[in-house]
C-alpha cells in the first residue's frame, strides 16, 4: 500500500507539473516531511517557487523558441549585410593583391637598376653618382621588398 501511495504522489506531481505549465509551482515540505509540489503556496512555513517554462499546445517551450529564432525579415536582412560585407572584403582583397603585384614589379625594377647603374638623376634633373655603401643599402632594401611583396 505504501508503494501505491508513492506512485500516486509521483503521478499526481507529474500531472500537476504538466497541467500547471502556465502557473507558478511551489515546492515545500508537508508536516510528515514529504516534498510537495503545488500550484498554491502552503498556508504556513517556508516554500520555494519553481520556474516552469511556458509551453505551447505541442509541449515545447515557446518562450525559448521565440527568443532563439529571429524573424524571417531579420534573417534576410542579416544575410544581406553579410553578403555586402563579403563583397567589400573581396573588393579590398583584390585591391590589395593588385597593389602587392605593383610593389613586387617596382622592387624587382629597383634591384635591377641599383645592380646595373651607379649614376642617377635627382628630382631636379642633376646626375649624381651614388656611393658604393648607399648602393649596397638600396640593393638590400630592394631584396627585402622582393621578399615581402613577391611570392
Amino acid at each position: 500500500m505504501k508503494n501505491v501511495g508513492k506512485y500516486l504522489i509521483g503521478l499526481s506531481t507529474a500531472i500537476l507539473l504538466a497541467s500547471s505549465a502556465q502557473a507558478a509551482t511551489y515546492k515545500y515540505q508537508d508536516k510528515d516531511g514529504r516534498t510537495v509540489y503545488s500550484q498554491h503556496p502552503p498556508a504556513s512555513g517556508p516554500y520555494q517557487v519553481i520556474d516552469t517554462p511556458k509551453t505551447n499546445k505541442y509541449g515545447s517551450d515557446s518562450s525559448k523558441a521565440a527568443e532563439s529564432k529571429p524573424s524571417l525579415k531579420d534573417r534576410v536582412s542579416e544575410i544581406g549585410e553579410k553578403n555586402k560585407q563579403n563583397k567589400d572584403i573581396a573588393a579590398e582583397t583584390e585591391k590589395n593583391n593588385k597593389l602587392r603585384i605593383d610593389n613586387c614589379k617596382n622592387a624587382r625594377k629597383n634591384l635591377e637598376v641599383y645592380q646595373v647603374y651607379r649614376r642617377f638623376k635627382d628630382d631636379k634633373g642633376n646626375v649624381t653618382r651614388i656611393s658604393d655603401t648607399d648602393r649596397q643599402k638600396k640593393i638590400e632594401e630592394a631584396r627585402d621588398a622582393i621578399k615581402q611583396f613577391c611570392d
